[in-house]
């Protein structure tokens, strides 16, 4: 909570209840949010202190063996918009199911893991890092690492875990 912690924008998102077993199967929690009513919703796990957060992949050609991972619970037919940013650029991808819309342009939700998104129950997602386009092998900038947006319809929940970089 120091040097990487999750922002909310004002009021556009509330404390959800993270009930139930988390991705691992165990009683711990998760980050759970519900959209509040101001027709939009953000939030970020920013960096305030860059020092801490290292370049963390070796070489262009080391990207390939990297993966962002992220595990996400939530309702049938509903979207959310996940935002990967290092040193200011980003990617955009949605999870979920269906599609949402960003500043014009509307993301289709990509498969999980599994190949088909089951509601109710936890979805593995996994983005090569050779997909984003982003360089990795610099060290970060002060800005959100992870940024999501779930849209303007109060009450959507956004239920994730398990979020992460990893090296195959």
């Amino acid at each position: 909570d120091t040097n990487v912690f999750l922002y909310v924008w004002e009021n556009t998102y509330s404390g959800g209840t993270a009930a139930g077993l988390n991705f691992y199967g165990e009683a711990e929690g998760w980050t759970s949010l519900v959209v509040g009513s101001v027709g939009w919703s953000g939030a970020g796990w920013c960096v305030v202190n860059p020092t801490t957060i290292p370049a963390f992949v070796e070489s262009s050609s080391d990207l390939a063996n990297w993966k962002f991972h992220l595990a996400y619970k939530g309702a049938a037919k509903v979207a959310h918009i996940v935002i990967l940013t290092w040193n200011g650029s980003t990617y955009k991808f949605a999870i979920g199911e269906g599609s949402l819309e960003d500043s014009g342009t509307k993301y289709d939700a990509i498969s999980p893991v599994g190949g088909t998104f089951k509601a109710g129950l936890w979805n593995e997602y996994e983005i090569a890092l050779t997909d984003t386009g982003l360089n990795y092998t610099q060290a970060a900038k002060a800005d959100n690492l992870v940024s999501i947006l779930s849209g303007g319809v109060t009450g959507t929940t956004l239920d994730v875990d398990a979020m992460f970089f990893y090296k195959k």
